[in-house]
């Protein structure tokens, strides 16, 4: 009975060290995961580059290439283990969701799966060390798609959360006309005009006048507005074609371009849908089914 719980406790602890070693290796705390592997350590990861043999290559894996596919992990980490029949070995598997730094322009989520073998046999550390690591990308194929369909939605989930997130940081106080006080994020402007002395907005849900200039209230919402005529900027984000000497907008609506810079324009707007599109659709789109 004895043996049996110190059994427990020994895979239990390798257990915690492997969720540990995870984060650690994901927050790229380099000498913390070194400390814990054993000189000739192997590790094979999710990206072409990533296959070392001993503590050196590891170091210099940790310190280039884990630096460039920085992810984070989201949520919890789940996993379980064994221990081989005479207790000098144990093996762990854990999966988990890994999502890129939003500051770092990029959208990635996707689940690992890591496999991990530790050498428990006593040494002059306190702590068993890692012989093999390897990570991969979880693909899954199950008949049913339940997993797959519960990935995609986590994915999904975590991804436009932290594309509103950042949307909504972007928001713009507006005083309209009659005082009131308006907060829209660039995406949620649909185009702007300026109509005599005052400015017109268009929002997805309202119209309203500010006594704001329209050259200094385009400035405002930066590269979320594309100026097409002098007296209006539309949202790229909106834009459901280019039809003759006009912008046609998602609802309709029409907006003039100036005929001799009509190839000019169409040409900015290409290039700022390109860049916007992939976040419009990634926002209004459904969670995707299997």
């Amino acid at each position: 009975m004895l043996q049996q719980k110190q059994t427990t406790a020994a895979l239990e602890r390798t257990v915690e060290l492997s969720k540990s070693f995870i984060k650690h290796f994901h927050r790229r705390d380099a000498s913390w995961c070194l400390s814990m592997c054993s000189p000739n350590i192997t590790f094979i990861g999710a990206v072409r580059e990533a296959c070392t043999q001993g503590i050196d290559e590891l170091t210099h894996f940790m310190d280039d290439v884990v630096a460039r596919y920085y992810q984070e992990v989201v949520g919890t980490i789940d996993a379980d283990g064994f221990l081989s029949p005479n207790g000098d070995t144990a093996v762990v598997t854990a999966h988990y969701l890994v999502a890129s730094d939003p500051s770092s322009g990029h959208m990635l989520a996707r689940q690992n799966q890591v496999t991990l073998v530790w050498d428990t046999t006593p040494c002059e550390v306190d702590h068993p060390l890692l012989r093999h690591v390897h990570v991969s990308a979880l693909q899954t194929t199950a008949a049913d798609g339940e997993d797959a369909q519960r990935l995609n939605r986590e994915t999904y989930r975590y991804a436009k959360t932290v594309l509103d997130q950042l949307i909504r940081r972007s928001a713009i106080s507006i005083r309209d006309t009659s005082g009131t006080m308006h907060y829209l994020a660039p995406a949620e402007v649909r185009y702007i005009e300026a109509n005599r002395q005052r400015t017109v907005v268009h929002s997805l849900s309202e119209t309203f006048a500010v006594r704001k200039g329209f050259k200094e209230l385009v400035a405002e919402f930066g590269d979320g507005l594309v100026t097409v005529h002098r007296s209006y900027a539309v949202s790229p984000l909106h834009v459901k074609r280019i039809h003759g000497s006009a912008v046609v907008m998602d609802d309709g609506s029409e907006v003039p371009l100036p005929q001799r810079r009509t190839a000019e324009i169409r040409h900015k707007l290409d290039k700022a849908i390109a860049l916007l599109g992939a976040q419009s659709r990634l926002r209004e789109a459904p969670p995707p089914e299997l």
